[in-house]
């Protein structure tokens, strides 16, 4: 299966969520898996930050896979509130000490020519029905890619996203798909195949200290440095959001590709609302023929996609720690 990854990955970089390294690390280290290209786009990290840490994996990986910029900020959303807080934590306590003994990444390459969009468009035209993308950051470079030929979603094998919340209590955002809403409504309702892994069921995995702590053992490099850079992210959750270990949220959207015995999956439309003053970026959605009343709303038309809705956390993260430290 050729991949191509668009990330936004934070791995060494205070502050910042890993999991993007992790399903990177997956993708490496399977070998159903053909890796094009890795696209990265603003979101978890800035553009440039997230084209360092996008590299130094690739390096410990001795992976020579081209990464390619993308887009730094969304097609219409002001992305000024989103860069505030995500930048600003990082050059505070407690990121500054936790982070402090962990390599901030200094790759030796650099990007490939070319921008991210165009990568998606040759890539996919060159290998039509071959290319399955894997989004697990905002959607834009997706999205910009589709805007370049209209006719990609049909000649793309799948879509997996890593985004969306349905029915978080007390959460209005999640910040793939509202960092950028009209991107995400572009691609969910493209008409590709489309898996969607949203928050809902990514925030019932994890990944504990002693996990963790086997990939930093590991004399593979890869594995080393998700762990070293994992290491820090852990203890970051512990202290500031209350949780005990990290969600493995962007690899699950890896692996429903490989091995779909330890999710549920349900099949329905799905649209991103872009309008409502509290409800801009919320995916919405709905089952065909569902005898009950709609009370008058008009259902756009809009395809019906996978929806991973429940995870065994325990099976899956056995899978990807094996993956992950194998020689």
């Amino acid at each position: 299966m050729r991949i191509i990854l668009d990330c936004d990955p934070g791995n060494g970089v205070p502050g910042s969520d890993v999991d993007d390294g992790l399903a990177l690390g997956l993708i490496l280290k399977s070998p159903e898996f053909q890796l094009a290209a890795v696209t990265i786009v603003g979101g978890n990290t800035a553009l440039d930050v997230g084209v360092l840490a996008g590299l130094a994996v690739l390096e410990a990986a001795g992976s020579s896979v081209p990464l390619y910029r993308g887009a730094p900020r969304p097609l219409v959303e002001d992305h000024g509130p989103w860069r505030a807080n995500l930048d600003g934590r990082r050059g505070v306590e407690p990121a500054v000490s936790m982070w402090k003994d962990t390599p901030y990444p200094a790759p030796k390459g650099t990007p490939a020519a070319g921008s991210a969009a165009e990568a998606i468009v040759r890539i996919v035209n060159q290998f039509p029905g071959e290319v399955t993308i894997v989004a697990v950051g905002p959607l834009t470079n997706v999205a910009q890619a589709i805007l370049i030929d209209p006719a990609l979603p049909q000649k793309v094998r799948q879509i997996a996203i890593m985004g969306g919340a349905f029915n978080m209590w007390h959460r209005p955002q999640e910040l793939n798909v509202c960092y950028d809403p009209e991107a995400a409504r572009i691609v969910v309702t493209c008409g590709a195949p489309v898996v969607m892994v949203p928050l809902d069921t990514t925030m019932k995995t994890s990944l504990l200290a002693e996990d963790n702590a086997r990939l930093t053992a590991s004399a593979d490099p890869l594995a080393h440095l998700l762990g070293v850079t994992g290491e820090p992210w852990i203890r970051y959750q512990a202290v500031v959001r209350n949780r005990i270990g990290f969600a493995l949220h962007d690899p699950l959207a890896v692996a429903v590709l490989l091995d779909r015995s330890f999710v549920r999956v349900e099949r329905a439309h799905v649209d991103i609302e872009t309008v409502g003053r509290l409800t801009r970026g919320r995916p919405v959605s709905w089952i065909a023929n569902d005898p009950l009343p709609t009370c008058g709303l008009r259902l756009p038309e809009v395809p019906q996609i996978d929806i991973v809705t429940g995870v065994d956390n325990n099976a899956f993260k056995a899978f990807l720690l094996e993956r992950l430290l194998r020689g």
